[in-house]
């Protein structure tokens, strides 16, 4: 990734300055669940972890955010993903003095955000809203990768394996996700509602998994083994 565009930083300096840096060092998912005394328990302390089929894994500044998303929809449709299902996300690392040095900068990162004079500084050295790396070149150079696995209780081999990929600028990918997201909302009838309120991706179906394949994202899950 080129740089991160103005208004995805300032999203996150405002988010600081108006809710404060707590749901990034605690993980805390309960904010988007619709029984908000259900919370997930946090990661390990160091924030390393090691699967056979993902490698080394560290400490994800993004990783509160999309595991509220997650947990949300798990809530909201328990008899898919039962009553214990746990999504945890990671950034992949080398090994694990490297997955340390991520923690430990992504903790200090997150702590520097707390302090109102490195949120002004970091304001004044950013793109503008609206602005932000030369689009045309990251088209050529940018593309984002999610692996997961999925494990049961009881069973050391992962029963699922599933990725998620898109080649291109970051900034297009977060725009096709939204306009294709809004599609199928748009696309749903009355018999489809859910009443979930706020949607999560997983609450709009294969549709949404349809479109997104359409639009160049790579989908893809297989079983591991027999459940």
């Amino acid at each position: 990734m080129l740089g991160m565009q103005g208004g995805s930083l300032h999203t996150v300096l405002d988010v600081a300055e108006t809710y404060g840096i707590s749901g990034w060092l605690t993980s805390d998912t309960s904010v988007l669940l619709p029984n908000p005394k259900h919370v997930v328990k946090n990661k390990r302390l160091i924030g390393y972890r090691y699967d056979q089929h993902l490698g080394h894994l560290a400490t994800s500044f993004v990783a509160w955010g999309n595991e509220s998303v997650v947990q949300r929809s798990a809530a909201l449709n328990p008899k898919i993903y039962g009553q214990n299902f746990v999504y945890k996300e990671y950034s992949p690392a080398t090994g694990l003095i490297s997955a340390l040095l991520m923690h430990i900068a992504t903790k200090l990162g997150i702590l520097l955000l707390a302090v109102p004079w490195f949120r002004s500084f970091v304001r004044g050295k950013s793109f503008d809203r609206g602005s932000g790396s030369d689009r045309d070149e990251s088209r050529k150079i940018e593309s984002a990768e999610w692996k997961a696995v999925g494990y049961v209780t009881g069973k050391e081999e992962p029963v699922a394996f599933a990725k998620f990929s898109y080649k291109g600028a970051l900034v297009d990918m977060a725009a096709i996700l939204a306009v294709e997201a809004a599609a199928t909302i748009n696309q749903m009838n009355k018999s489809e509602a859910t009443g979930a309120e706020l949607l999560t991706p997983s609450t709009l179906g294969i549709t949404f998994v349809d479109r997104l394949r359409a639009a160049g994202f790579d989908l893809t899950v297989d079983g591991l083994e027999s459940h």
